[in-house]
């Protein structure tokens, strides 16, 4: 898999959630660091479906969103309930990812960095301190 996902409905975006075990959802930082209630599931691979991707310059990847609709954020190596991102079955904060388990790499083999980011115009909009837009 490409570990890149993709979020298709603007209203699930959240960066940290806090969730009971009934009712809805509190997300801690909605990208702005403003808590808010979300009902609906925002961890998900229904809410961010894993898409192809494929190399289209050396600094930059394409994804296949065919039949997707319009994206809202893009997310990559991003760890969650459903997707344990690139440590597989290990909780992140339990060790170290297993080296080279990430599918994105540079031309001299170093894993790429995970990201989260809006997509605004077309293009990539990362949330600070992050920088994705050149």
């Amino acid at each position: 898999a490409s570990m890149v996902q993709i979020l298709t409905n603007s209203s699930l975006f959240c960066m940290q959630t806090l969730k009971s075990k009934e009712g809805p959802t509190t997300c801690r930082d909605n990208g702005d660091g403003k808590q808010v209630i979300i009902d609906g599931d925002v961890e998900s691979l229904t809410t961010w479906p894993m898409v192809n991707v494929d190399v289209a310059g050396p600094n930059s990847v394409v994804a296949n969103i065919t039949g997707l609709g319009e994206v809202f954020a893009v997310r990559y190596a991003f760890w969650s309930r459903d997707n344990r991102g690139c440590c597989g079955k290990n909780d992140p904060t339990s060790g170290p990812c297993p080296l080279a388990n990430c599918p994105l790499k540079s031309s001299s083999g170093l894993p790429a960095n995970p990201f989260v980011a809006h997509i605004v115009e077309g293009k990539c909009k990362c949330l600070p301190p992050q920088v994705c837009d050149e």
